[in-house]
């Protein structure tokens, strides 16, 4: 019997020393293979500080394939090209050199963008370290897509953009979901079809910004400036079929002067002390949403003088103090608002005005 045995004895160690050799024949590669991917970050790295343009444009495309080659250096990547804009535009708020000059970023800085706008990673996504950068002038139409639908989003998610310089930035189709944008300057940018939920844009400037289309979903703007921004798609020239989505954002003393938010959903959203002095707000959607003093978020009412609130859909919304003088509420809906204290004298109703209390 032990005699019969052994061919099969025989043929289980060699089945066990060809598995041994090939686990170590695999941990060689990986070895390898990681060896390889040392020298070429080395390599690229090295290419980065070259005065050559183009040298240095091989290195941050190279960074941007070691990423995609080996997502656990991803992070690595992310922080060393980050770190490569900070160091080559920071942002010094200077007015351009001429008035009619439109300042645009650099070609290396543009290619770093690009690599960034690339990363596939949806989940657990390394910090983009922009904060205080001059990235005037950046557009989509320079980041392209590799691979992928022009139309996608550029993935910027949860990028620090803090104190940035993006003055007429085309950040449109951006993923800037839980990005933190606070005091950074956005006036006369184009943020058209953008994903912005929960992005933290406190102070931000967006004066005069387009801003349709974008989702501003949950997203915190307390003190931020949207005077005469438009967020509507029914003004002119937006390029795109949807109202910008304010619903659940918190816009306390924000100045929303003159701005333009016809049909917009701010429902939910949280607007004490808020300027809405001339802000078109015809058809909005204000259910739920939060205008009064009597809260722990201002010390004053939102500001609603010469606004209009035609067909505005004001139900369950907090109007407590709310000073309407000159306020156009035709054919607005607040039934079971919260009007104690309200000031209704000077508003323009009509017959299609509901809710209003009864004398």
């Amino acid at each position: 019997m032990a005699v019969s045995a052994l061919p099969g004895l025989a043929a289980l160690i060699a089945v066990l020393f060809t598995w041994l050799q090939v686990g170590q024949a695999g941990k060689e590669l990986r070895i390898s293979e990681q060896g390889q991917i040392t020298g070429r970050f080395n390599a690229a790295i090295d290419n980065l500080g070259a005065p050559s343009l183009h040298v240095r444009l091989g290195g941050i495309y190279a960074l941007g394939r070691i990423a995609q080659d080996s997502p656990r250096d991803e992070p690595a990547v992310t922080s060393v090209l980050s770190a490569y804009v900070r160091d080559r535009a920071p942002a010094t708020r200077k007015p351009p050199a001429r008035p009619d000059e439109t300042p645009t970023p650099p070609a290396d800085v543009n290619a770093v963008l690009t690599v960034l706008a690339n990363r596939t990673r949806e989940e657990d996504l390394p910090i983009t370290d922009l904060h205080e950068v001059d990235l005037r002038g950046v557009s989509t139409g320079t980041l392209p897509l590799f691979g992928k639908d022009q139309l996608a989003l550029r993935n910027f998610r949860n990028a620090d953009l803090t104190g940035s310089d993006l003055r007429g930035a085309n950040l449109s189709l951006f993923d800037l979901r839980g990005a933190f944008l606070e005091d950074a300057d956005l006036a006369e940018a184009s943020v058209v079809e953008s994903d912005l939920t929960q992005a933290i844009l406190n102070s931000a400037n967006f004066r005069d910004a387009t801003l349709v289309g974008s989702n501003f979903t949950a997203a915190s703007l307390n003190l931020a400036d949207l005077r005469a921004a438009i967020l509507s798609k029914d003004a002119q020239n937006t390029a795109s079929e949807r109202n910008a989505d304010l619903t659940g954002a918190q816009l306390t003393e924000a100045n929303l002067t003159g701005a333009d938010l016809r049909g917009v959903s701010l429902r939910g959203a949280l607007l004490a002390g808020t300027n809405l002095t001339r802000a078109n707000l015809a058809g909005a959607v204000l259910r739920d949403a939060d205008l009064s003093t009597a809260s722990d978020w201002s010390d004053t009412p939102a500001t609603l003088t010469g606004t209009d609130l035609r067909r505005a859909d004001l139900r369950g919304a907090d109007l407590r103090y709310v000073d309407f003088g000159s306020a156009d509420l035709r054919g607005a809906d607040l039934r079971g608002a919260k009007l104690a204290g309200a000031k209704l004298a000077g508003a323009k109703v009509d017959a299609t005005t509901r809710g209003l209390p009864t004398p």
